[in-house]
Order: C-alpha cells, then sequence, then structure tokens
C-alpha cells in the first residue's frame, strides 16, 4: 500500500474525460496543475485548501488465488480497508453500490481499480477537506449559473472528515488507521517506510515519459486498455510513505 498527498494543487481529469470539461483559463489563472488518472471519472482539485487535504492510497498486487479473480471481488476486498480506517477515526462510513466510501448520502472517498494480466492497482482517495469553491470553478461555472448555489450542491454530495468530525485531524493519525485496517483484512502484519530508491526514479522515468507528456494530459495518447494510474504525485520531502505486508517469521 501506498499513501501519499498532492503538492502542487492540480486538476485531475478521468481517464477518458476531455480537456474542455475543465476551466483552462481559472487553472491559469489560479497556478494550477492539470493532469490524468488511469481510471474514469470525473475532475477532481486536489492539494487545496492545503497539501494535505487529500489522502491517495493505492494498493498494488499480483493477481494470485488470495484474492479474487472478478472486478467486483476485488472491490469487495480492498473497499473495507478505507471504510474500517474511517470507522477508526471515529467516522460512521458505509460502501454504496458504486464502492464508493459515504457518509449518510454524502460521498467522502471513491475508489478505482486499473488491472492487467499479472496484476492489478486498486485506488482510492479520502477527502480530509475540500475547496469547494475552487472546485466548482475548475469544473467550469455553468452560464448565468450562482457559484454560491453550486458550492451548496457540492455539499450535499460530498463531505469530508474535517466536516464529520468537526475538528482537523492529523494525517499521521489517518495513515495509523489505513495501516491498522490493511493489517487486519489482509490478516497479516504490516511494516511502514518510504519509498525504495528504485521506486523513486522509476516514478521520475514515468513521469518524464508519459505523465508530464501533453499526449497524455491532452488525452491524444492511447488510453485504452493497460495504461498507466493515476498521475505520479509530486510529494512533499519525506512524506512519500509505502506499507508492506510482513510474513510472520520472515
Amino acid at each position: 500500500m501506498k499513501i501519499y498527498y498532492f503538492f502542487p494543487p492540480t486538476a485531475i481529469l478521468g481517464l477518458h474525460q476531455a480537456i474542455t470539461d475543465v476551466d483552462l483559463v481559472y487553472l491559469q489563472q489560479n497556478t494550477l496543475m492539470l493532469n490524468r488518472r488511469l481510471t474514469g471519472g470525473g475532475a477532481i482539485l486536489l492539494g487545496l485548501p492545503d497539501t494535505y487535504s487529500q489522502v491517495g492510497i493505492t494498493i498494488v498486487a499480483r493477481t494470485d488465488a488470495s484474492i479474487p479473480a472478478n472486478l467486483r471481488g476485488k472491490f469487495e476486498y480492498f473497499t473495507p480497508i478505507i471504510r474500517d480506517a474511517l470507522k477508526n477515526l471515529g467516522l460512521q462510513p458505509e460502501i454504496d453500490n458504486n464502492f464508493n466510501i459515504v457518509i449518510g448520502s454524502k460521498k467522502i472517498a471513491g475508489t478505482g481499480i486499473y488491472a492487467e494480466e499479472s496484476a492489478f492497482l486498486f485506488h482510492t482517495m479520502i477527502l480530509l477537506g475540500c475547496d469547494y469553491r475552487a472546485t466548482a470553478r475548475v469544473l467550469k461555472i455553468p452560464p448565468n449559473s450562482s457559484l454560491e448555489i453550486i458550492v451548496q450542491n457540492m455539499r450535499e454530495k460530498v463531505t469530508t472528515v474535517l466536516h464529520e468530525l468537526g475538528r482537523p485531524i492529523a494525517y499521521k493519525d489517518v495513515e495509523t488507521a489505513l495501516i491498522g485496517s490493511l493489517s487486519r483484512i489482509v490478516g497479516e502484519p504490516v511494516e511502514e517506510g518510504h519509498y525504495f530508491k528504485r521506486e523513486i526514479t522509476e516514478c521520475e522515468t514515468l513521469l518524464k515519459a508519459k505523465y508530464s507528456s501533453q499526449d497524455w494530459i491532452l488525452g491524444s495518447s492511447d488510453t485504452g486498455s493497460n495504461v498507466g494510474a493515476c498521475f505520479v504525485p509530486v510529494s512533499p520531502p519525506n512524506r512519500k510513505k509505502r506499507v508492506k505486508k510482513i510474513h510472520e517469521g520472515s
């Protein structure tokens, strides 16, 4: 499992989304970046109000008999890790029919999977906080529409850990809850650490070769099957984190 945050602030398009779905002028005027993720869905603004306002979680695993082979089974196996971590923070989350994590009727985290024959990637984003106004501007305000009404509509559909708890929460507490939940679900202890040097090198190579290219961002490259994952985030020093399972006695 990899845990990460987002810097600089970036609007992330879904895999098949057109760049015309976001307000490019607003992005440029406010020095916001634009990129595209491997999974589908709509655009989301990450890294605001601050770097730790959203936490990304990615689980990469090889396909084997211990994990369900079909897509639904994978969602059913991994999504409870996120739900249970939020429960340990004092929230009352549930999993809806689309495998979003919701509190009441409000979404607090979405999930996605990218799969190849031999391995797959499960990805989710937990909203610790959200800049609703900036998000509404990024997603484009329709002509003759009220920004305040759009923001209110967003608040009725999307919530955050900050709002639900009524207080800020330390990202370290979120990480601890995630690691504990992963350990319980997989039935094995885990160890915590930072990315290996080779992983950072591979990320930097992918970023230069693919995920910073205009072909990828504009959607003119091959976005069919067997393509990338969520964009490679630029994280503050020492805050990119990885955890892995430990077999007893190893």
